[in-house]
């Protein structure tokens, strides 16, 4: 396997938006964790620290952020992710991915579009390669209201598929704890994630390098 076994060529990642005009744009967010907030400025996605997360534990986390980033980009395609400043905060920015669609909000008809399942085959057997060579799963669990929602990989807002039909990886937060072959979390929920990536696989017909039909 190469550099890029994704669905998508990385040339084709969504560009970003130049200039510091960028930031100076109305602020969206989108979504807040415990340490880390995600916002949308026009065309771009910033990640920053909650105001009470400490400087230097908002800086370590935004860090690895881009660094799991760039593992899971070696074989995943991955809207990529930068370093940057914002009103003196460290900040990691990403291209927003416009006119992309989050797999949880795909229509029938596209979910059972050719190109759609062909892309879909692909990226999910590269995260499974992924983890049996580099021991590190992505964060592609569905949207969590209850427990058991998050082993449903098509409710998921964190893969997207584009115009073209290719699927992103559009956030590389991934935890030690819960997502390295490190942890015996990690590998419990691996085996839990999988097996529901592998179910969905073979209802679309997946071979091991794509679908059979």
């Amino acid at each position: 396997m190469g550099a890029w076994a994704g669905t998508g060529p990385p040339d084709r990642a969504p560009r970003p938006v130049r200039g510091a005009a960028a930031l100076e744009l109305e602020r969206r967010v989108l979504s807040r964790g415990l340490w880390l907030k995600t916002e949308r400025r026009g065309g771009l996605v910033l990640r920053r620290r909650q105001r009470w997360c400490p400087r230097p534990l908002g800086e370590l986390l935004l860090r690895r952020l881009v660094i799991r980033g760039q593992h899971f980009g070696r074989y995943l395609p991955v809207v990529p992710l930068r370093f940057g400043q914002d009103l003196g905060d460290a900040v990691v920015l990403q291209p927003f991915a416009h006119g992309a669609t989050p797999l949880r909000r795909l229509t029938a008809a596209r979910r059972s579009d050719p190109k759609i399942i062909r892309s879909l085959c692909r990226f999910w057997a590269a995260v499974q390669r992924g983890w049996l060579t580099g021991g590190w799963l992505p964060d592609i669990g569905g949207r969590v209201f209850l427990p058991w929602e998050l082993y449903r990989p098509w409710q998921t807002d964190n893969v997207v598929v584009d115009g073209a039909g290719d699927c992103w990886l559009v956030d590389a937060g991934a935890s030690a704890v819960f997502h390295s072959a490190r942890s015996p979390f990690g590998r419990l929920h691996a085996a839990l994630m999988l097996g529901a990536l592998r179910q969905c696989m073979r209802r679309l017909g997946c071979g091991v390098d794509g679908p059979r039909r």
